[in-house]
């Protein structure tokens, strides 16, 4: 009996890696992405023959590299799962330690320490807020996530570097498509808001934002749509940014808020 070890979606430009023998939903079985356009040639190809390669599928290392790959984004998702529920515990039934990491932080901040009772009924309160949660965003996200068909692709392929990351992206209509394979600065800044680190959360806890072989960066597995450049911008620095001026027009260099201007668009936008 014939089965179907690996399977593949795509639109010719992005290519999705599933192993659909494997336990869960579609979205669980995926493990890696490839997109042709935003990441580099050596890569791409290395990439293709090591998961399709003839020499490689015979004799099973394709198969064993994508479990490898899928083992990693499930490791990151059950952390992810498992993190609300320890922050629930903690705060629920907490031990001597917590609550000596708490009152030490209070008196480093008010010259104050404050007695064990008074940080057991601050927990108590705490554990009966909504919404405490550290890592797990319940509402919907705001944008989507999905391979880009060819009349999508309308406007420049626009480029971002930003210290040690390199992203790519598309610009339509005003909105910003962040292409899979971009790297983004892992650290942020608190100019960074909450509604941004939610946006990174959702896709730390999916699996498409994981950790990049360099440290310090993150790496998209899969297009992603915002509402503005600036919101592009801000989501791959990690930091207060202008899409304007840190978006450039891929080969010509030209800023993105120039290249507005001269097709008549102007250079203002909206953050979303």
């Amino acid at each position: 009996k014939h089965t179907v070890k690996l399977a593949i979606l795509t639109n010719g430009l992005v290519w999705w890696f599933y192993l659909p023998m494997k336990e869960g939903k579609w979205q669980e079985r995926k493990f890696f992405a490839i997109d042709i356009r935003s990441q580099e040639t050596a890569k791409v190809s290395n990439n293709f023959l090591s998961l399709l390669g003839k020499e490689h599928v015979a004799t099973g290392k394709a198969i064993e590299k994508a479990e490898r790959l899928l083992e990693s984004k499930s490791r990151v998702r059950k952390i992810q799962n498992a993190l609300s529920k320890a922050w629930r515990e903690l705060i629920e039934t907490p031990d001597d330690l917590l609550v000596e990491i708490v009152a030490d932080k209070v008196k480093n901040l008010c010259g104050y320490k404050p007695e064990e009772q008074m940080v057991l009924s601050f927990l108590k309160k705490l554990k009966e807020l909504p919404n405490v949660e550290p890592t797990i965003i319940t509402k919907k996200s705001p944008t989507t996530s999905r391979p880009l068909r060819n009349a999508e692709r309308s406007g420049p392929t626009l480029v971002m570097d930003y210290k040690n990351s390199h992203a790519e992206a598309l610009y339509n209509g005003g909105r910003v498509v962040v292409l899979s394979g971009s790297t983004i600065m892992a650290a942020t800044h608190k100019s960074f808001k909450d509604k941004d680190r939610q946006i990174r959360d959702q896709l730390r806890h999916k699996g498409v934002l994981i950790e990049d072989d360099r440290n310090g960066l993150l790496k998209l597995m899969d297009d992603f749509e915002f509402k503005s450049p600036s919101g592009a911008a801000v989501f791959v620095a990690g930091c207060s940014v202008s899409g304007n001026r840190d978006w450039h027009i891929k080969d010509s260099g030209t800023l993105l808020g120039a290249w507005l201007r001269s097709v008549g668009l102007g250079g203002g936008q909206v953050r979303p």
